[in-house]
Protein backbone atom coordinates (compact mmCIF):
# COMPACT_ATOMS: atom_id res chain seq x y z
CA UNK A 1 0.00 0.00 0.00
CA UNK A 2 1.14 3.50 -0.75
CA UNK A 3 1.71 6.08 1.92
CA UNK A 4 2.14 9.83 1.88
CA UNK A 5 3.76 12.17 4.36
CA UNK A 6 2.07 15.40 5.36
CA UNK A 7 3.08 18.20 7.66
CA UNK A 8 0.57 19.76 10.03
CA UNK A 9 1.38 23.44 9.53
CA UNK A 10 -1.39 25.02 11.57
CA UNK A 11 -4.46 24.52 13.71
CA UNK A 12 -7.69 26.50 13.88
CA UNK A 13 -7.18 27.72 17.44
CA UNK A 14 -10.75 28.83 18.14
CA UNK A 15 -12.29 25.63 16.76
CA UNK A 16 -9.87 23.50 18.82
CA UNK A 17 -10.72 25.56 21.92
CA UNK A 18 -14.47 25.17 21.43
CA UNK A 19 -14.15 21.43 20.85
CA UNK A 20 -11.94 20.93 23.92
CA UNK A 21 -14.27 23.00 26.12
CA UNK A 22 -17.31 21.01 25.02
CA UNK A 23 -15.59 17.65 25.55
CA UNK A 24 -14.40 18.67 29.01
CA UNK A 25 -17.89 19.95 29.91
CA UNK A 26 -19.42 16.60 28.93
CA UNK A 27 -16.84 14.67 30.96
CA UNK A 28 -17.35 17.03 33.93
CA UNK A 29 -21.12 16.58 33.75
CA UNK A 30 -20.72 12.78 33.85
CA UNK A 31 -18.40 13.11 36.85
CA UNK A 32 -20.87 15.46 38.53
CA UNK A 33 -23.72 12.99 38.14
CA UNK A 34 -21.56 10.26 39.67
CA UNK A 35 -20.72 12.65 42.52
CA UNK A 36 -24.42 13.37 43.07
CA UNK A 37 -25.23 9.67 43.30
CA UNK A 38 -22.46 9.20 45.86
CA UNK A 39 -23.70 12.25 47.81
CA UNK A 40 -27.24 10.90 47.86
CA UNK A 41 -26.05 7.57 49.26
CA UNK A 42 -24.07 9.28 52.01
CA UNK A 43 -27.20 11.20 53.06
CA UNK A 44 -25.25 14.29 54.03
CA UNK A 45 -26.76 17.70 53.21
CA UNK A 46 -23.24 19.15 53.24
CA UNK A 47 -22.20 16.65 50.58
CA UNK A 48 -25.07 17.71 48.31
CA UNK A 49 -24.21 21.39 48.80
CA UNK A 50 -20.59 20.68 47.96
CA UNK A 51 -21.79 18.78 44.89
CA UNK A 52 -23.71 21.83 43.66
CA UNK A 53 -20.65 24.06 44.00
CA UNK A 54 -18.51 21.41 42.33
CA UNK A 55 -21.04 21.14 39.51
CA UNK A 56 -20.89 24.87 38.82
CA UNK A 57 -17.10 24.87 38.82
CA UNK A 58 -16.68 21.63 36.86
CA UNK A 59 -19.26 22.26 34.16
CA UNK A 60 -18.81 26.02 33.68
CA UNK A 61 -15.44 27.29 34.90
CA UNK A 62 -13.16 24.36 34.02
CA UNK A 63 -14.30 24.07 30.37
CA UNK A 64 -13.89 27.83 29.86
CA UNK A 65 -10.37 27.80 31.30
CA UNK A 66 -9.48 24.66 29.32
CA UNK A 67 -10.83 26.18 26.10
CA UNK A 68 -8.73 29.31 26.63
CA UNK A 69 -5.62 27.24 27.36
CA UNK A 70 -6.17 25.13 24.22
CA UNK A 71 -6.51 28.30 22.12
CA UNK A 72 -3.23 29.61 23.56
CA UNK A 73 -1.59 26.23 22.94
CA UNK A 74 -2.76 26.24 19.31
CA UNK A 75 -1.45 29.75 18.78
CA UNK A 76 1.90 28.67 20.20
CA UNK A 77 1.92 25.58 17.99
CA UNK A 78 1.12 27.68 14.91
CA UNK A 79 3.93 30.09 15.77
CA UNK A 80 6.50 27.36 16.38
CA UNK A 81 5.38 25.33 13.36
CA UNK A 82 5.83 28.39 11.14
CA UNK A 83 9.45 28.67 12.32
CA UNK A 84 10.64 25.06 12.51
CA UNK A 85 7.94 23.04 10.74
CA UNK A 86 4.97 21.18 12.10
CA UNK A 87 4.28 17.59 13.05
CA UNK A 88 5.07 15.19 10.25
CA UNK A 89 2.33 12.62 9.73
CA UNK A 90 2.46 9.63 7.42
CA UNK A 91 -0.90 8.44 6.16
CA UNK A 92 -1.43 5.12 4.42
CA UNK A 93 -3.80 4.98 1.47
CA UNK A 94 -6.21 2.06 1.75
CA UNK A 95 -8.11 0.67 -1.16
Amino acid sequence: MASRSYTLKGLDAVQCGKTAALLIAIIALIQAVIGLVISLFTGSADAIGAWLIGLLVAVIVVPIVAGILVVIGCWLYNFVASKVGGYKVTLEIQE
